[in-house]
């Protein structure tokens, strides 16, 4: 909290389900859920992520993970990681943004490890999912640290990138995302994956058919020809086995029809992570950082490959042993748990104050 430039964050009110009816029609602070907003009137937060400026370029994100049940049971753990992540590296190792809950790493730490070992982008979701402007600031602040820390803990690395749970987002929790060190990725198309009826509780209400309606649109309009003004960043989620269900029948389509890669790649964000070792593909010749502004990185080989591996394979880009990143075997576990138990202890102390 003290590390925050308080002055430089706008005084928004808190909101409600139902400040919407109340809220200035000018939008004063750039609030997406009441006007899908996504260029901050704050002019130090750049503009949200939500498109790929490039034609014909696909954006692929998915929420929400890593997927994992609990209770498991031999039906729904079918569907739990590493069913998508497979089914990604068995379609032309395809990358794509993972928008990950903290307390869901928590939950599953060796499928979020996959995730980071197979090349895709990892970007946060805060911790537990909540409506970002239903919060004050300190639960904003917790909401990221927590999520932040988690994912050094298990991971390695500090993201740049996050997307608000539901894009409920506004420049008063911008302006704190950009302070705590990451730029908001949002969508331009929604599949609607999220309000389907699924093996997760609670299920949405919409037929599978609709979502599917929705992304066979998409398929025809750029058959057409049609859509030729900007690319896209979509909505996805791992969420249960109807959202990657609807994920893995599209995705071949999907490849077909545009460049995919992940959000940030296609933004030419090469380094979305603080620990700049880690250096992805990005679809064009100049790379930028989080601010968009360039970076000088003179990225090796193709650099409009962005389904090929990343230049970093996994939580340590050297390719080296470096017991500053990670360790080996049962002493990695051993002081992996240790250091979740110990954010555990810090989320539940936080809770009782």
């Amino acid at each position: 909290m003290k590390t925050i430039d308080w002055s430089k964050v706008p005084n928004a009110t808190v909101t409600t389900d139902s400040s919407q009816s109340s809220y200035s029609q000018s939008d004063p602070y750039c609030w997406w859920s009441y006007n899908l907003c996504v260029t901050p009137k704050v002019d130090y937060i750049p503009p949200d992520i939500y498109i790929c400026p490039q034609p014909g370029t696909w954006g692929l994100t998915y929420d929400d993970g890593p997927l994992y049940y609990w209770p498991s049971t031999p039906e729904n753990e079918v569907w739990a990681e590493p069913n998508l992540y497979d089914f990604l590296l068995n379609h032309n190792n395809q990358k794509a943004n993972l928008m990950y809950i903290g307390s869901n790493i928590m939950g599953a730490p060796d499928a979020a490890q996959r995730g980071l070992n197979d090349g895709h982008v990892i970007c946060s979701h805060t911790w537990s999912h909540p409506s970002m402007t239903q919060l004050t600031n300190a639960e904003v602040v917790a909401e990221f640290y927590y999520s932040l820390r988690m994912t050094k803990e298990v991971l390695g690395i500090t993201p740049r990138c996050w997307r608000p749970p539901y894009g409920d987002v506004d420049d008063r929790v911008r302006a704190i995302a950009w302070q705590m060190g990451m730029r908001t990725v949002m969508w331009d198309l929604d599949t609607n994956d999220w309000n389907i009826p699924g093996d997760q509780s609670p299920g949405g209400t919409l037929p599978y058919s609709e979502a599917n309606a929705t992304v066979a649109g998409w398929m025809e309009n750029r058959e057409k020809g049609n859509d030729t003004t900007t690319g896209h960043v979509t909505l996805e989620h791992e969420l249960s086995n109807s959202t990657i269900a609807l994920a893995e029948f599209w995705l071949p389509t999907i490849q077909k029809l545009y460049q995919t890669m992940p959000a940030t790649s296609c933004n030419n964000i090469a380094q979305p992570y603080w620990e700049d070792a880690f250096v992805y593909p990005i679809q064009g010749t100049v790379a930028v950082g989080v601010d968009g502004a360039p970076t000088g990185l003179k990225i090796n080989g193709t650099t409009n490959s962005t389904n090929s591996t990343s230049t970093t394979t996994g939580a340590n880009p050297s390719g080296t042993d470096s017991s500053s990143t990670r360790q080996s075997g049962a002493g990695h576990v051993a002081a992996l748990e240790t250091s979740i138990f110990g954010l555990v202890a810090a989320v539940v102390a936080y809770i009782l104050i």
